[in-house]
């Protein structure tokens, strides 16, 4: 077989599109096992608490809060915490279970 660097970079390109949400179900629910194996308890606790504040923030706002989140919503509560004296730490622990599509 010759090698052919074409074929080689249209393989590169498919594999490169290929993301999380393309993998099967049982896969997804075996990554969010992991994920959440590698976490501290407290950590989880803290991401549960503040997708619990998201969600509801949502729900009085008209706003979905199933993934994906469009930008424009993420950046109204996060300044609206801001505005209300949450801390940047605060705002980056409330933020990683949004980014996470948890």
């Amino acid at each position: 077989m010759v090698w052919n660097p074409r074929f080689s970079d249209r393989l590169n390109e498919r594999r490169a599109r290929v993301t999380v949400a393309d993998l099967p179900a049982h896969v997804h629910d075996r990554l969010r096992h992991y994920q959440a194996a590698a976490q501290a308890k407290n950590t989880s606790r803290s991401y549960r608490s503040q997708l619990r504040l998201f969600k509801e923030w949502c729900e009085r706002n008209g706003y979905s809060h199933r993934p994906p989140v469009p930008p424009a919503v993420v950046a109204h509560w996060l300044i609206e915490r801001a505005d209300a004296g949450a801390s940047r730490s605060t705002l980056a622990v409330a933020l990683a279970p949004i980014n996470r599509g948890k």
